[in-house]
């Protein structure tokens, strides 16, 4: 029994509240060898001497708090690789941001379910496992196959995703043939007029054709996308970006009778993005706070807020907020599930492949909500 006690990865727990080690010790002991430590000092010292396979760390500690003892952590290499799951109350996005800069795997608010922190448990020791099974391969052999693998899970998920685009993808298509039927008829209406105005003539001319483009655009990026091919990444403004996103979905807006606010800061740096992954992330977000709105009373004045924001740790964060209404505990914990959807349309990428986007630029998604209280969502993205 002693021998199976010992071969179970170690968790250490810190957390100077004796009520939270209580419980996180009896609902882990079962699977896990548990270490705790009640402050900073005894979490660094345990750390050296256990060598824990995790480290559930609050912030919130007197004397040293848990973002310095990470900080300590992954600056000494006798425990850098030891992965860091912060389990905490803090819960703005600067300070899942700042944890997560420094070096976390993960970053749980309190009150925590404890489903969901052992399923995070379990992913971060498979992972550790995984590499460790490949440790003993030439190191090569190691970078190959995993750039190979890498290479077919983004093509995979690109191909499954293809049959759920295809709905939200026509849907943003229809607005640039909606326009092209319009200007046209615009256009045969001035032709055939006794005296035809020729300069606004042109100026439907012009619109027209800007809306040809952007249809054959969404066409080849939507060809693009399902391809294993590198980002096409180039230097963007992202308020520029969700003004063309929002120009998107105004007509959808107006028809819901839903309130539009958009708040962005001046004077943004540029980031370095593919451009078009993030304009499908931002109008995934939007849409989905559409269709939240639409289960609100009617008698409610539906809202929607954007905002963007130069954050401190150099990161542009982009939020989109509704008043909607908000999502129950259950849903909270499938809502980043890949595919899971409540919708039976939409932009049909799903939150799960938005983040995907999201994090292959460096960057994060995540969200706050609570039932009744509308939802938050938020990315971000690094500087250039």
């Amino acid at each position: 029994m002693i021998v199976g006690t010992e071969q179970r990865p170690t968790i250490l727990i810190v957390d100077d509240i004796l009520v939270n080690i209580k419980l996180l010790r009896q609902m882990l002991s079962a699977e896990y060898r548990i270490e705790v430590a009640n402050n900073g000092k005894a979490a660094l010292e345990l750390a050296q001497r256990v060598q824990p396979d995790l480290i559930l760390l609050d912030i919130m500690m007197p004397g040293m708090d848990g973002f310095e003892v990470c900080r300590y952590l992954k600056t000494d290499p006798r425990t850098d690789e030891i992965a860091v799951i912060f389990l905490t109350a803090m819960n703005t996005p600067d300070q899942e941001i700042q944890g997560l800069e420094l070096g976390a795997v993960d970053y749980i608010t309190k009150p925590f379910v404890i489903s969901v922190v052992k399923a995070r448990i379990h992913n971060q020791l498979k992972q550790k496992a995984l590499l460790a099974s490949q440790s003993a391969a030439p190191y090569h052999q190691q970078i190959s196959t995993w750039q190979h693998n890498k290479t077919e899970r983004v093509h995979s998920t690109r191909l499954g995703l293809m049959g759920e685009m295809a709905s939200g993808m026509a849907h943003e298509i229809n607005q640039p043939l909606s326009a092209l039927t319009t200007y046209t008829q615009v256009s045969l209406n001035l032709i055939h007029a006794v005296n035809p105005d020729l300069i606004k003539l042109a100026e439907i001319a012009v619109k027209t054709q800007q809306q040809a483009l952007r249809a054959g655009h969404i066409m080849h990026r939507m060809k693009s996308f399902c391809k294993a091919k590198a980002q096409h990444k180039s230097l963007v403004n992202m308020n520029m970006l969700i003004k063309e996103c929002v120009k998107l979905c105004t007509d959808k807006l107006k028809r819901n009778g839903i309130k539009l606010i958009v708040e962005l800061e001046h004077d943004l740096p540029f980031i370095h993005v593919d451009q078009i992954q993030i304009e499908q992330v931002l109008l995934n977000l939007i849409q989905n706070s559409i269709e939240a709105l639409l289960c609100s009373p009617e008698n409610q004045q539906r809202q929607i807020i954007i905002q963007s924001n130069l954050m401190l740790s150099h990161t542009i964060q982009v939020k989109v907020t509704d008043n909607g209404p908000g999502l129950d505990e259950d849903l909270q914990q499938k809502i980043l599930m890949p595919f899971y959807t409540t919708k039976v349309d939409g932009m049909g990428m799903g939150l799960s492949i938005s983040r995907s986007l999201i994090e292959a630029h460096n960057g994060s998604l995540r969200f706050n909500s609570e039932a009744g209280k509308g939802a938050v969502f938020y990315f971000t993205l690094p500087v250039s």
